[in-house]
């Protein structure tokens, strides 16, 4: 299909007008001077730019996912868009060329995607930026990309009903949960301006101070996280003991692969059997690997007891080592 760039931009660009003026309308009395005056702006540009294919996008976006040798560059680590803070210029980029865009037949069915689940959600983060700030703290940072997204789908989606947009799409469905949960624990007298006000204006540590639950929320979150990467520590090191590169393209999609599962019954299940078939002539190994990895559930089971957050997902795992017999297919050999 011969994708028209010009043609995409322009209705793209126009729409994207219109969402402006109508969050201009909506929310006026929540937004401070700045970004009102930035609404301006928006209003007499063309923010939105559809780009086509670069090499100099295949390495930026490859070296953003951890890609350091040339040879594996790929276009299939850009995006299907992204805000201005990504390049820095304060516009939203959209690659309709990308696959996430593999399913649309002509330019309408790409101009009608990127209007159905990526203007509203990248407009957004033009006024709630809870994350902006030089975060040095490594998960601090995360969980600021993390309740950003959560805020800024969760507003696109309400914003999206309000004006019969359809249903924006994303993979940020555990952030909306989170936010949408930290919402509720604001105080009970804020009127929805207040409310508003509070999320285009204040910062995480802002946000978690005037939620009840905010602590908890964020002690959840950091417990999670360490857990995630003592998993994705714990694949490296086992991936090394059986020949593979840290750096392995292999190796690293394994890891992502774990990091994208909430379950801990499934991770530990998966890695389970998996070590059970890697290490099955060397008893010593897999017995030394499946005890690591009971001690890494256990330890996610002992935090949610320490800070009184419930989790069901956690299973009850008795010391006592049990081989399993089964032979399955491996993600790691």
């Amino acid at each position: 299909m011969n994708i028209d760039y010009e043609k995409i931009q322009q209705s793209i660009n126009e729409y994207g007008k219109y969402i402006v003026a109508c969050i201009k309308n909506q929310y006026s009395s929540s937004l401070t001077e700045e970004q009102l005056s930035n609404i301006e702006n928006l209003l007499n540009t063309s923010f939105i730019i559809i780009e086509k294919p670069t090499k100099e996008d295949i390495e930026f976006f490859s070296k953003q996912a951890g890609i350091t040798n040339p040879e594996k560059f790929s276009a299939e680590y850009i995006p299907s868009a992204h805000g201005g803070r990504t390049k820095k210029d304060n516009k939203i980029h959209i690659y309709p060329y990308t696959k996430a865009f593999n399913n649309c037949s002509s330019n309408e069915e790409i101009i009608q995607s990127c209007i159905d689940n990526i203007v509203v959600h990248e407009i957004f983060h033009y006024f709630i930026r809870p994350n902006l700030s030089n975060e040095k703290d490594t998960v601090k940072e995360e969980f600021g990309h993390f309740i950003t997204e959560g805020l800024v789908q969760h507003y696109a989606i309400e914003f999206a009903k309000k004006y019969r947009l359809g249903n924006p799409k994303s993979n940020y469905g555990k952030n909306v949960e989170f936010v949408k949960q930290l919402m509720s624990s604001f105080p009970d007298n804020l009127t929805q301006t207040q409310i508003d006000r509070i999320i285009f204006t204040y910062n995480q540590d802002e946000l978690l101070k005037i939620a009840k639950n905010g602590p908890l929320m964020y002690q959840k979150f950091v417990d999670d996280y360490k857990f995630k990467e003592n998993i994705s520590s714990f694949i490296t090191t086992m991936g090394i003991d059986i020949g593979m590169d840290k750096n392995d393209e292999k190796l690293k999609g394994i890891i992502r692969h774990y990091k994208k599962i909430d379950d801990v019954i499934i991770i530990f299940e998966e890695l389970n059997k998996n070590i059970e078939l890697i290490f099955k002539n060397n008893p010593e190994k897999r017995y030394s690997y499946m005890l690591e990895l009971r001690n890494l559930i256990s330890e996610k089971e002992s935090e949610k007891e320490i800070h009184g957050y419930k989790d069901e997902t956690v299973p009850f795992l008795p010391m006592k080592q049990e081989f399993q017999k089964e032979e399955i297919h491996s993600r790691i050999h």
